[in-house]
């Protein structure tokens, strides 16, 4: 869904803020897939009927990666507040993806993660050398600067009910 000629003509017009801008439309984690996707598309790239696949995925690092060393993070605008509120359970990437994504049409996304460490797999299953811990915190800490709230060490049926949350 990532809008691939998009943010390969900011990149070759070197407006690399742009690149990351089209690619966070779609994706709020460019670090992250830039570094552990397999990149199956460049299998079906047409390109390949003329000699090699377009390297979208090193392209996109590079891009998210030119954002994480500036320091300053690229955020789509938000949509009018709705007043609706809504409770995301897990905070690993899908979970984090949803709020991210259900912040950005202007409701309150407010996730509740039982570990006290946001990421889910992403934190726990891959090695260092794969997903350094610093670009998925930059990842994540881009994801609660555009206002989703994070409540850790907060386990469904110990410390909150689905009923509690419909009270608050």
């Amino acid at each position: 869904g990532i809008d691939i000629p998009g943010y390969i003509l900011a990149i070759r017009e070197r407006q690399y803020g742009e690149a990351v801008r089209v690619i966070k439309e779609s994706n709020p984690f460019p670090s992250v897939c830039g570094r552990i996707c397999v990149h199956p598309c460049e299998f079906e790239c047409r390109r390949n009927l003329v000699d090699a696949p377009v390297a979208i995925n090193p392209l996109k690092r590079f891009v998210a990666d030119y954002e994480m060393n500036s320091g300053q993070r690229v955020q789509i605008p938000r949509a009018p507040a709705t007043g609706m509120r809504v409770a995301v359970i897990g905070g690993g990437a899908e979970g984090l993806t949803t709020a991210y994504f259900l912040n950005r049409l202007g409701h309150e996304s407010e996730v509740y993660e039982a570990s006290e460490r946001l990421g889910g797999l992403l934190n726990s299953g891959l090695p260092e050398n794969r997903l350094p811990r610093k670009v998925l915190e930059w990842e994540i800490g881009g994801i609660l600067d555009a206002g989703v709230k994070a409540n850790l060490n907060q386990r469904l049926g110990k410390e909150f009910t689905i009923d509690s949350l419909l009270q608050a």
